[in-house]
């Protein structure tokens, strides 16, 4: 019997697993690709399909293996997804990645799920400059919020959520962070 309980669960999120990534990707169609902007040696931009690789590298290297439907949709959407930071050399050296929670989807949120700048970039507020680019650029979007999620022992990226414009609304247990939102919409 325990045998096919698995079998039973493991099909039950395989399938929970295929409407998250069909409703994510029907959402992040309606995301506009902004045009890129520059910061004085950098560029902010959503990836191409060149760029797109560069990225998921770092988060790879970083955040390691990753949720495979999560993969899946920035692979096919990471033109609306995946907002890129590169250097003066056309090097990506940070991103930040979006995606839908499937309990915002009635409250008209995109959700800012990850940032990561290169070891060797970070400290020079490209965080906070990588988030307002996203907030700015998502103003044009059908959506009304921005959110993320910051541990509690994570005073810098608090900070740079805050630099932002991002406010906390409340507290998680699991995993211990504070719930951020910034509005997009007057």
């Amino acid at each position: 019997m325990s045998i096919i309980m698995e079998i039973a669960h493991f099909l039950h999120h395989l399938k929970r697993d295929r409407l998250l990534l069909k409703a994510n990707i029907k959402r992040a169609e309606l995301l506009p690709i902004p045009s890129e902007e520059r910061s004085d040696n950098f560029i902010f931009k959503t990836a191409s399909k060149n760029e797109y690789p560069k990225a998921i590298a770092i988060y790879h290297k970083y955040c390691g293996a990753g949720v495979p439907w999560l993969i899946k949709l920035w692979n096919k959407e990471y033109e609306h997804l995946c907002y890129i930071i590169k250097n003066d050399k056309e090097d990506v050296i940070g991103f930040s990645f979006l995606m839908f929670n499937e309990a915002e989807f009635d409250a008209s949120i995109v959700h800012d799920l990850v940032i990561v700048i290169d070891e060797k970039y970070r400290g020079q507020g490209l965080s906070t400059k990588l988030q307002r680019y996203c907030v700015k650029s998502l103003k044009q979007s059908p959506y009304s919020y921005i959110s993320t999620c910051v541990g509690f022992n994570d005073i810098k990226a608090l900070r740079a959520c805050q630099k932002a414009g991002f406010h906390i609304l409340k507290q998680s247990a699991k995993p211990p962070s504070h719930y951020l939102i910034c509005k997009l919409k007057s």
